[in-house]
């Protein structure tokens, strides 16, 4: 959820608010990097994210779930594993 939040927020550099959440909700270092590396891929492969849901959804999803589109796309795509914890 706090990287949907990030992601959702639209600034320019989403990785930033990663330090600001993590204290606020003292995420666990391993959290933390979860976090980062979440709404890092997200911001890089933004494009892709996008053309991956263009292809696979017959319309376009309102911001909010397509953010959430987002962020699953980036993980089942992109990450090798997701770890334990995160499950």
């Amino acid at each position: 959820m706090l990287a949907w939040k990030l992601v959702r927020e639209g600034r320019g550099a989403p990785l930033l608010g990663v330090q600001r959440l993590a204290a606020r909700h003292a995420l666990e270092p391993r959290e933390r990097a979860l976090l980062r590396r979440l709404v890092d891929v997200e911001a890089r492969r933004r494009g892709t994210l996008r053309a991956l849901l263009r292809h696979f959804a017959s319309r376009q999803p309102n911001p909010d779930l397509a953010v959430h589109l987002h962020l699953g796309l980036a993980q089942a795509f992109f990450f090798d594993r997701i770890p334990d914890h995160a499950l």
